[in-house]
């Protein structure tokens, strides 16, 4: 009978074998790189990407050619958004391992040339480059979307508010996040439904984490009590049991810690006490009483 080390040595050789095989298209080869995108991807464009072999020098300088290439035909093209969310969709589908520092250097050249365009302002199209800004700015998602809005992009746009609250709430930050909801509202964002629905879903998440932690809580209190019940309790010298029978408190005897010169200077004292004569007045032994 085949062991379980025999087995797992078997599915080691054959991936090895799948590897090695010229058949196999690049993104099972190096699936473990594939980096997943919130907005998915094109089946087609995986089983024909070569992404996942592609240095980092070579996608930039694809990358960048691309995007002066797209910013050529905006120049003459009626509507150049739609050429630039284009280019996000190949950018995307081009390469399965996303550089995000590169791809937040190009969403940040059309941002910067088509957010304050004033056939933009309002477009909800620019929510999708914003958002794709604030995924790919390594953990500034509010600080994008904060600069979006105060700059005068999307001001009137729900779904923008909607966004940069659920990044504060992912910090823990859930006062913020009421605050840039309450904000949209009195900025006329529409729809307004949007907004109301978004505080409604944050004040019962909110709800629910708070019940969890007074359950965490209690249950951190219970194991805390089971372990004093259970375990040792320390108690001071003066309230130790006396021990045996008796009711004599225990001697109770330090560790020797003197030195040779110490030492014989004791043991001279110690002769001439023992020259003095023993004198015996009767008096009581210390006895420890239990008084009720």
């Amino acid at each position: 009978m085949a062991s379980s080390e025999d087995f797992e040595s078997d599915v080691v050789r054959a991936s090895d074998e799948t590897r090695d095989d010229d058949n196999v298209p690049d993104w099972e080869r190096y699936s473990e790189n594939l980096i997943p995108n919130r907005r998915g991807r094109q089946a087609g464009a995986i089983l024909k990407t070569k992404g996942l072999g592609t240095s980092q020098s070579s996608m930039e300088s694809e990358a960048d050619k691309k995007l002066d290439e797209t910013m050529d035909e905006c120049q003459t093209s009626e509507d150049p958004l739609d050429l630039c969310l284009q280019f996000c969709k190949w950018f995307e589908n081009r390469f399965q391992n996303i550089n995000q520092r590169l791809y937040y250097k190009l969403l940040w050249r059309i941002v910067e040339k088509y957010s304050l365009d004033s056939r933009y302002l309002e477009d909800e199209r620019m929510l999708k480059i914003w958002s794709r800004l604030a995924d790919n700015s390594l953990g500034h998602g509010y600080e994008i979307y904060q600069h979006a809005v105060s700059h005068g992009s999307l001001v009137r746009c729900a779904q923008i508010y909607v966004q940069w609250s659920l990044e504060y709430e992912l910090r823990d930050a859930v006062n913020e996040a009421r605050k840039v909801l309450h904000r949209g509202i009195r900025s006329g964002a529409t729809p307004i439904s949007v907004l109301q629905d978004a505080i409604d879903e944050l004040e019962v998440r909110e709800a629910r984490r708070q019940m969890e932690k007074l359950q965490n809580d209690s249950w951190e209190v219970a194991d805390m009590e089971i372990d004093d019940l259970q375990g040792e309790h320390r108690l001071p010298f003066t309230r130790l049991p006396v021990m045996d029978d008796g009711h004599s408190a225990p001697i109770v005897r330090l560790p020797s810690i003197m030195t040779d010169h110490s030492a014989s200077k004791y043991q001279q004292c110690s002769a001439n006490k023992s020259q003095r004569p023993v004198i015996n007045n009767d008096a009581a032994t210390f006895e420890v009483t239990n008084s009720r």
